[in-house]
């Protein structure tokens, strides 16, 4: 791409000025076409584009060799007409002397006719006669013999006595009276002046008899004459300008005939002066350079004389070497036009074969290598090509690998599965056979990864990849669908040979996996569609693989084959999920209260706040249908945060009525690790006024490892408000008792999983013998959930329990209910009278 951006368009128009038609018509063509184009092609301020290396080549060399002939020309011009106007001004300079001398000549010449006359005896005779026809006689023949145009006698007092331009008229004043008093001084004078409208070079000398008489003045004419007889002499043209007050300026005479003597007055006002002290002006399309010179004396009107000379004539001699120029950038462009061509053809002839080579890269064939036929940069160019289409193709290989396959386990990814899949299903409804999908899922991966570290849990699913691939067949695929998901597709198989791969990839991950000579026990959960019986396409099949797994992950053995009632149950869950939010919105969540007690005094102390969905269309839904769906989507922020501001206003409302009640609220693992929680809190607590004794914050062993640092950053400063902390569930977690004991815990609650059998079950009730023995050496209160009989109660007390909250003492209940147990119920606080 050729950019043509610093030639501007105003250099072709001081160009094309510099030709006329009759002396360079092709040239002036030509300049008019390229100053057309530029004009164009720059208007918008675009540069110039060419689509082929070719055409670049062959308008670069067109080009060049166009500026340096442009240079060239222009070069001449100058040189020529800079000579041109040198010669002219030396011209004209020369010929203004030349008409000086002419002048001062005929001047000199009256002159010494007048001395001689002055001094004649007979013509002073004649004056001394004053017989005016004998004086005028004498006058003429004297004028005649000088060839003078004009003669005077002019007294003393300035009044022509006799003129032989007007003989025998009467005598009148002189219209020059200055004229006479330099003359006076010197004997003789001259000047140019009008005589009856009539321009005359004048010279006077004094009649003496001895003492001056009289003046005798001779004269001769300015006209065309003239000037043409100055042009014969100094080869220029010759105007004589008069401008006498109370006239317009006028030419009194010139060498210029016709047309170009009526431009001259109109010429003269618009003409330009030169720094060098000549005139431009233009007459009939021709530049003329001129320069004058003042005839004119103290009276009469101001006389000038202009000579001048036409540009264009002068250059005439220099049309010639234009005209050769103009020969020479002709053959010159053709020239330079086959040279381009051969030129660029040669160049471009191995790009050719370049660009072909890049389009059959472009096409996907990477086999072909160019010919390295030359030993120059076009042959090393070839070889790059060659090296960069190897290059090129192992590394859309290494792509196309990395884009079908998993970095870390090396199997075929969720876009290959998609691929294969259903390629898959084609040739299975073509053979009439069905076909199995296994979406597989590591029990408690995260749990894994957050106690063991991610290199942990990478050699975990390479170790779990290379099972998978041991337990198929060779016609199986066996994928990762990221995270800890795994794919398995399975031709030929049904519901049963699904369920027979399952229990044998159960049976194979019984046996614990060896990481750094560490034992890792992992649990699997899986979801089974078969083709055609649960889709046939790729999409179906997935989606409801992914329902299944979602519902395996609830079962107790581990597995679950797809069916539409759960895929309805998943559904309802979408559904729920898109409500919730207006349900935050709208107070359709509301808190239950189950009553907590102490043992000693058999008295409530406490209640856990337990939260509810009142839905409009589906009744009451319990937090375990939707408290999970807004763990996954964020949701659960918001829906922590209205739980305990409501929870601590409803704590407030009590207090203000003498109910002194220690209200317990759940923290999701979730928020748990969120700075702006103890901020949320804290904030809370002052708007309604509670002491922070009167809340506690349970949570769970689960949730403290997720994000220790940062966990354990907010459980700092949520202890620092004076709030209770409290680990719910204790028991079932993954936590470390050596780090739960740096915790600035409260409090723990036996998980009732170990509570509700500890009658019938001996391990039960030692498991919860040694936690409530082990909270009280910790310093914490110990509490049992799921309390449902006396039998349990009693054990509990028995075995030093704090508290006790379950079915035995009351359900969960609405904030009124609750103030209706507490007036009924053996286990309700009376309140204070007054």
């Amino acid at each position: 791409m050729l950019r043509l951006k610093t030639l501007h368009s105003r250099t072709f128009d001081r160009l094309r000025a510099l030709f006329t038609n009759r002396a360079m018509p092709l040239f002036k063509i030509l300049i008019d076409r390229t100053t057309s184009f530029f004009h164009s092609r720059f208007a918008n301020g675009e540069p110039l584009r060419f689509k082929t290396l070719r055409s670049t080549i062959i308008v670069s060399f067109l080009g060049l060799f166009t500026l340096v002939q442009i240079l060239t020309f222009y070069s001449v011009y100058t040189i020529s007409t800079r000579e041109v106007r040198t010669g002219i001004y030396n011209d004209l300079a020369g010929g203004l002397g030349v008409i000086d001398l002419k002048l001062k000549s005929r001047a000199e010449n009256l002159s010494t006719a007048a001395e001689v006359l002055s001094r004649d005896y007979s013509f002073k005779t004649v004056f001394a006669s004053r017989h005016r026809p004998t004086l005028l006689s004498a006058m003429k023949n004297q004028a005649t013999r000088i060839q003078a145009d004009v003669m005077l006698l002019v007294s003393l007092k300035g009044m022509v006595i006799e003129d032989t331009a007007h003989p025998g008229a009467r005598p009148t004043a002189f219209p020059l009276p200055n004229f006479f008093t330099d003359a006076g001084k010197t004997d003789v004078a001259s000047t140019t002046a009008y005589l009856d409208d009539k321009l005359y070079h004048l010279t006077a000398v004094p009649l003496r008899a001895p003492l001056p008489v009289a003046w005798i003045v001779f004269g001769f004419k300015i006209d065309d004459t003239l000037a043409r007889e100055l042009k014969m002499l100094t080869a220029l043209d010759v105007t004589f300008t008069a401008d006498r007050p109370g006239q317009a300026p006028a030419i009194a005479a010139s060498s210029l005939s016709g047309e170009l003597r009526d431009q001259i007055s109109a010429a003269l006002r618009s003409s330009g002066r030169e720094p060098d002290g000549t005139m431009t002006f233009v007459l009939n399309d021709e530049q003329y350079l001129g320069m004058s010179h003042d005839l004119s004396t103290k009276d009469g009107a101001q006389i000038k004389v202009l000579m001048q000379r036409s540009m264009a004539a002068a250059l005439k001699p220099y049309y010639r070497i234009r005209r050769i120029l103009v020969l020479l950038f002709i053959g010159g462009v053709a020239v330079t036009l086959i040279l381009g061509v051969v030129v660029s053809s040669f160049v471009t002839k191995p790009v050719r074969v370049l660009v072909e080579g890049a389009r059959i890269i472009e096409q996907g064939d990477y086999t072909r290598t160019l010919p390295v036929l030359r030993q120059d940069e076009i042959g090393s160019l070839t070889s790059a090509f060659n090296h960069m289409q190897t290059a090129i193709a192992e590394r859309e290989e290494r792509i196309g690998h990395q884009a079908f396959y998993d970095a870390l386990t090396d199997l075929p990814n969720r876009s290959f599965l998609d691929q294969k899949l259903q390629e898959a299903i084609s040739k299975a409804r073509e053979e009439n056979r069905p076909l199995a999908l296994i979406l597989l899922n590591i029990n408690r991966f995260i749990s894994v990864i957050a106690t063991l570290g991610h290199e942990t849990g990478n050699a975990v699913l390479l170790k779990i990849s290379v099972l998978l691939r041991d337990s198929m067949p060779p016609s199986a695929i066996v994928a990762r669908m990221g995270g800890d998901v795994f794919a398995l597709m399975v031709p030929g198989e049904d519901d049963n040979g699904a369920l027979r791969i399952v229990n044998d990839i159960a049976t194979r991950l019984e046996a614990p996996i060896w990481v750094e000579g560490a034992p890792i026990q992992i649990e699997a959960r899986f979801g089974i569609v078969t083709y055609p019986v649960h889709g046939d396409d790729a999409n179906t099949l997935q989606r409801r693989a992914e329902v299944a797994l979602h519902l395996a992950r609830s079962t107790a053995h581990g597995f679950a084959v797809y069916s539409p009632d759960q895929d309805r149950h998943s559904i309802h869950h979408l559904t729920l999920l898109s409500e919730l939010r207006h349900a935050i919105d709208n107070d359709e969540l509301v808190l239950h209260y189950q009553p907590k007690i102490h043992f000693a005094s058999r008295r409530i102390i406490g209640v856990e706040a337990l939260i509810r969905w009142r839905h409009p269309q589906h009744g009451f839904i319990p937090p375990d249908d939707f408290i999970p769906l807004s763990e996954g989507t964020g949701l659960i922020k918001p829906v922590t945060f209205w739980a305990l501001k409501t929870a601590i206003r409803h704590c407030a409302q009590l207090f203000e009525q003498g109910i002194h009640l220690n209200v317990a609220i759940n923290l999701s693992a979730r928020v748990l690790p969120d700075h702006q929680l103890p901020d949320a809190i804290a904030s809370f607590i002052d708007e309604f006024q509670l002491s922070p004794l009167q809340i506690s914050l349970e949570i769970t062993e689960s949730a403290i490892m997720i994000d220790r640092q940062r966990t354990l950053e907010v459980i700092t400063r949520l202890d620092s408000l004076g709030v209770q902390m409290v680990i719910d569930d204790f028991g079932t977690g993954y936590s470390s008792l050596a780090y739960l004991k740096n915790l600035p815990i409260d409090e723990i609650k036996i998980d009732k999983s170990f509570v509700q059998k500890m009658d019938v079950n001996e391990n039960d009730a030692m498991i919860v013998r040694s936690i409530i023995e082990l909270g009280h050496n910790l310093g914490y209160k110990v509490t049992a959930e799921g309390v449902e009989t006396d039998r349990i109660y009693e054990m509990l007390r028995e075995r030093g329990c704090d508290v006790s909250q379950g079915y035995l003492h009351g359900k969960a209940m609405p904030l009124e209910e609750l103030m209706v147990w507490l007036e009924q119920s053996p286990w309700g606080r009376k309140r204070p009278a007054g």
